[in-house]
């Protein structure tokens, strides 16, 4: 993401030198450093846990502990994000995508706490049983990428 950013600075820059223009302040950065930093983390923390996955295929305690955090700050980037998101793909997107990552940071707290509890406890078991918690995440973020989908094809259209 941040790297994405720093590419449409660059473009917007050489797009001014071209037009003459020398107001720097036309090129803008919508997303903050904080909104960059946590969503690029989550993401990475996030697949740092599915990728250890591959050798431990039903995790550890600590793997469970990285995805809950990356899906965490998921949620706090979309969220430090919301104003400019709203804008460019409406509320009920983003609303949905923030409740889909809190769901899949919420559907990794049992095995966080300890890889054991879904067995012990009725309210951890609720997590894993047919994947329900993470289940709901799932639909969110399936409901919000339609959306989104559904929002970029109407601008398509309009152009």
């Amino acid at each position: 993401m941040a790297v994405h950013k720093e590419r449409q600075i660059e473009q917007g820059i050489a797009q001014i030198q071209d037009g003459g223009d020398t107001d720097m302040s036309n090129v803008s950065v919508h997303a903050s450093f904080q909104s960059l930093i946590a969503g690029s983390v989550g993401f990475l923390l996030d697949a740092v846990e599915y990728a250890q996955m591959i050798e431990f295929p039903g995790g550890t305690r600590w793997g469970w502990i990285v995805q809950l955090v990356g899906c965490a700050l998921l949620a706090v980037g979309a969220i430090l994000h919301i104003d400019h998101l709203t804008g460019r793909i409406e509320r009920p997107a983003v609303v949905f995508g923030i409740l889909g990552a809190v769901i899949w940071a919420a559907s990794s707290l049992p095995d966080a706490i300890d890889l054991q509890n879904w067995s012990s406890l009725p309210w951890a078991r609720a997590f894993w049983e047919i994947w329900e918690i993470w289940g709901a995440g799932a639909v969110c973020a399936a409901i919000s990428t339609l959306l989104v989908m559904g929002k970029k094809r109407s601008l398509g259209r309009e152009s």
